[in-house]
């Protein structure tokens, strides 16, 4: 009787806290701007034929696997805020999962439910990295019994290996783990055409996307753009970088410049994770290479965004959960789980603020210019883009094919931006005055877009014009947010 009565309390725990969850993050969902990332996907989905998504993603330097599940509803004409929907569901499949799943107490999921990942920056903004913690819960699930499920757990290394290149440390080392034992070790009461098998599924699966990777090396000119390694001229600088990257980090969790005391916090927290190392090597040895790799990936290659720094969160998930399933998983269950708390708590009032920014104001002010767009020009206009991105913002509100955007420096009509030479090469001023008086020559009036904080004041003045919409000062102040305002001009041909 005691323990039914005990089961009931559990569900209707369970329930309130999925209520809150989705009422919380549903307002968030349905008040939140796409911003550029989130359009450039949504673009290559309904534009592109699946052969096209493959092509495209060297110079998108993503598995193509997220831009397949949103394919369907971009093709059918649905509105760009489904994708937001869909990340959404991989969020709140998560929550469940831990509410039901997870070894651990209440409170510790609670802390994991409310981490900024699951609370905003996953659930919120549509990008790839809603996977990431649906994927690392699935495979904590089966992590006890993957002997029994070799070939599961192939695939669920390799789906998440394609979620995004920062978690490719975490499948290597699990598939090590695994197969690497698994091939040394010639017991005969294993089968080994399952192990082998399951191997072939794996990397066919993880390389799948590390070609892609590769070929956005060579072909993605923001991995060029963004490449610090050039600035190295000793080991001081490696240092440098690498220091100013981990206060990044930090100052992305928890605001600008956050008091001492935090930066305290986050040091007692990291030193309770290696103690914890000590108590349980194989999974200790996991988190920490995930979260070096992180590191050098963002000090050296690539710029920081705070849905890749979320990551240290559910690598925190995964840990606990795996050394649950352990005997002697005390201490390192202890330890982790206070390092966890402090990490996590101390997070989540700087993600409830921006979470509450984003309701009220404009994470984007795209949708803006995009009303502005369908109540007053005609449809067919052509709009010229001054600078070579961020209209993507603006064309995911828009119909298919309705208005024309097109590229000032190349004259090419675009929607979502191919991160090529063309986009790596900027028109001088001159080289945009003579382009648009060439273009007024054509036409008594041209419609130009410029976007982000450059207003191009000298060059306007060259021509006479008049600003349809000014977004600008129409924003949210986060460090997160990109320059998303606009300013849409019309210029004039000037009478004779």
């Amino acid at each position: 009787m005691r323990k039914k009565i005990w089961n009931n309390r559990e569900k209707i725990f369970n329930c309130c806290i999925i209520i809150l969850y989705i009422i919380i993050t549903g307002i968030g969902v349905l008040n939140h701007e796409a911003y550029e990332d989130e359009a450039q996907s949504w673009l290559i989905a309904r534009d592109l034929s699946f052969s096209g998504i493959i092509s495209q993603m060297k110079y998108e330097g993503h598995s193509f696997l997220w831009y397949f599940l949103i394919a369907p509803f971009a093709k059918l004409g649905m509105p760009m805020q489904v994708q937001s929907f869909i990340s959404w569901f991989f969020c709140i499949a998560s929550v469940i999962l831990i509410l039901k799943k997870a070894p651990f107490n209440k409170l510790i999921k609670l802390i994991f439910i409310f981490s900024s990942g699951l609370l905003y920056f996953y659930s919120i903004i549509a990008r790839p990295y809603c996977m990431i913690p649906l994927f690392l819960i699935l495979i904590a699930i089966i992590y006890p019994s993957r002997d029994k499920h070799p070939y599961k757990y192939a695939i669920l290394l390799s789906l998440l290996a394609n979620t995004h290149l920062i978690m490719l440390p975490t499948v290597f080392i699990l598939a090590l783990m695994f197969w690497g034992k698994k091939i040394l070790n010639k017991s005969k009461e294993e089968n080994r055409k399952d192990i082998y098998l399951s191997l072939i599924i794996l990397i066919i699966g993880v390389g799948i996307y590390i070609s892609i990777a590769i070929a956005a090396i060579f072909n993605c000119k923001i991995v060029e753009a963004q490449n610090n390694y050039k600035l190295i001229n000793n080991f001081s600088d490696v240092i440098y970088m690498l220091k100013s990257t981990s206060l990044r980090f930090i100052n992305f969790l928890y605001g600008m410049n956050p008091p001492h005391y935090i930066l305290g916090a986050v040091i007692i927290s990291l030193i309770l994770c290696v103690i914890a190392w000590i108590f349980d090597v194989e999974q200790g040895t996991i988190f920490f290479i995930q979260l070096i790799c992180n590191i050098i990936l963002h000090s050296f290659s690539w710029f920081l965004l705070m849905s890749r720094v979320c990551v240290i969160f559910y690598s925190l998930l995964f840990w606990l959960w795996n050394s649950s399933y352990k005997k002697d998983k005390t201490k390192s269950s202890i330890l982790v789980s206070i390092a966890s708390c402090i990490l996590v708590i101390v997070s989540i009032f700087s993600t409830f603020t921006l979470l509450y920014k984003d309701v009220n104001d404009n994470f984007s002010t795209g949708k803006e210019v995009a009303n502005y767009i369908d109540k007053n020009l005609q449809p067919g206009t052509k709009i010229f883009c001054l600078d070579s991105e961020l209209q993507q913002s603006i064309i995911g509100y828009l119909k298919k094919d309705k208005y024309h955007f097109y590229m000032l420096k190349t004259n090419k009509e675009v929607t979502f931006t191919t991160w090529d030479d063309d986009w790596l090469n900027y028109d001088t001023n001159e080289e945009k005055i003579e382009k648009l008086n060439g273009l007024l020559k054509e036409q008594d009036k041209v419609y130009v877009l410029i976007s982000g904080y450059v207003q191009h004041i000298d060059l306007l003045n060259k021509f006479d014009y008049d600003v349809l919409i000014d977004t600008s000062g129409k924003i949210i102040d986060s460090m997160y947010v990109r320059n998303e305002i606009y300013k849409l001009v019309e210029i004039k041909r000037e009478e004779v």
